[in-house]
């Protein structure tokens, strides 16, 4: 009787991990759980080897390509080729990305997953942690380029979380997400609006945001008016930072940037604000 409950168990553990990568593809591909279930639920005969492939796929962050499944594949036990693997993989929309050494650092530009605009230009919200935008810009500096990303909140414009880096890669873009994660200022169904930049379209991003039921809304391509607060808060900065202070070190800029935000924040009365700071605005949020 003991065996048959440990098995039970088991087998619900194994049926959740397939429910999420399912749901990660679905929301990926922006369709509904239904109409996948509907699709896959016509007779068909590599059904059940497809699953076994979107479970190592996702298992593994997307790193393994077609050869490197089939080998996962045999080493279970499975008699499959690798050019039906691949077949398969293709039907399914589903690529490895390229590997390169210290990945998060050098991460390929290329777009892996691709959202659509969800937000569609409605920059209202009626509730914080409700809708965000993100982006990065440059900053010139005496000592070379410096990058700025920001997540910003539409309910109140709130700066909820920003970074500042020498490089404009994923390392920059994962610690200003975690941090914002970690804040706690978001909530299940909160959409995260940005460009198609490859910090954002990657796996490890989709899959990190997928985690804390954030959707992804990305701007259609060649229009920067599709995320039109972050661009304006950028132009904000610069005409009331950059143009102002002219080219300094790097370190005098971190610390002027660290200061602009937090006034930005809590100084700056904002006529669509009812003529309060953001954080005052959100202090009086129900």
């Amino acid at each position: 009787m003991k065996k048959k409950i440990k098995k039970t168990k088991i087998e619900v553990i194994k049926q959740l991990s397939r429910d999420f990568s399912i749901k990660l593809l679905c929301e990926i591909a922006n369709i509904s759980r239904s109409t996948y279930y509907r699709t896959i639920n016509k007779e068909d005969k590599d059904k059940e080897l497809k699953e076994n492939i979107k479970e190592i796929y996702f298992k593994y962050n997307g790193i393994y390509g077609y050869r490197r499944i089939t080998i996962v594949l045999k080493r279970e036990g499975k008699k499959v080729n690798h050019k039906k693997v691949y077949r398969l993989m293709k039907e399914m929309g589903i690529y490895a990305r390229i590997r390169r050494k210290n990945y998060i650092r050098k991460a390929t530009k290329e777009t892996q997953y691709v959202s659509d605009n969800k937000l569609k230009r409605n920059f209202k919200s009626k509730s914080k942690y409700e809708k965000f935008v993100s982006d990065i810009t440059e900053i010139k500096t005496t000592e070379g380029k410096l990058y700025l990303m920001i997540i910003q909140d539409l309910y109140n414009n709130e700066i909820v979380s920003y970074g500042v880096s020498k490089s404009n890669d994923m390392e920059l873009a994962h610690k200003v997400i975690d941090e914002w994660l970690q804040s706690g200022k978001y909530k299940e169904g909160s959409i995260f609006h940005t460009d198609r930049g490859f910090q954002f379209t990657h796996i490890l991003t989709v899959k990190k945001l997928n985690e804390k039921g954030i959707i992804q809304s990305m701007s259609r391509k060649g229009l920067p008016q599709d995320n039109g607060p972050a661009e304006s808060f950028f132009s904000h900065f610069k005409e009331e930072l950059v143009k102002i202070h002219g080219e300094k070190t790097e370190e005098e800029y971190k610390k002027l940037i660290e200061e602009y935000i937090r006034f930005y924040n809590e100084e700056r009365y904002q006529i669509r604000l009812k003529g309060m700071t953001s954080v005052e605005y959100r202090s009086h949020a129900i």
